[in-house]
């Protein structure tokens, strides 16, 4: 089983900003959002939790993992928030005209990752980590920018290609694959 995490809410999420990979930590509803998760999964059995190595990530893990404590644990860069260049710290409604997430938008800033590199670097992690853990119980904890990739890997594209159409919200669970 594949359980994907989005981390808890922050304040660049609260004011619309594009954070891309900016180390920021959770605000207190985000920190209130990770326990709940946490709690939420605190019967679940995890053989093995891969967490992005960003602030916000790490603290939601760490919500999940005071009922998992022996569940061995890697930070892993592959599963870090799109790296949006010279549009970090930016509006999202100014950076991103029509869909943050428009697979046949023409935008770009200097510094930006396209979905397709993206998607490269997520797809190395998920066959580095799926044959080493087949029928295992994995919790992943990231972004959501990984979890709208994550979805595009497993269940295709989205017919509108946009893949604002897989967006997870704070501090949401999901199941992305129950077995392999």
């Amino acid at each position: 089983m594949l359980i994907f995490v989005r981390h808890g809410q922050t304040e660049d999420n609260v004011k619309g900003i594009a954070t891309g990979r900016t180390d920021i930590p959770l605000n207190e509803t985000g920190l209130q959002q990770a326990e709940l998760v946490g709690e939420g999964l605190k019967n679940a059995h995890f053989d093995v939790v891969f967490v992005s190595p960003l602030l916000r990530a790490r603290q939601t893990a760490a919500a999940i993992l005071k009922y998992h404590p022996n569940t061995p644990v890697f930070y892993d860069g592959r599963l870090m928030e799109r790296e949006d260049g010279k549009a970090t710290g930016r509006l999202l409604a100014e950076v991103y005209p029509n869909f943050a997430w428009d697979y046949d938008a023409t935008y770009s800033y200097e510094g930006f990752e396209t979905m397709d590199q993206m998607k490269a670097r997520v797809e190395d992690f998920y066959n580095e980590i799926l044959p080493q853990y087949k029928g295992k119980s994995v919790l992943i904890v990231a972004h959501d920018g990984i979890g709208k990739i994550s979805r595009w890997i497993f269940e295709g594209m989205p017919e509108s290609h946009h893949l604002d159409d897989y967006h997870f919200s704070n501090a949401r669970s999901f199941l992305l694959r129950e077995d392999w």
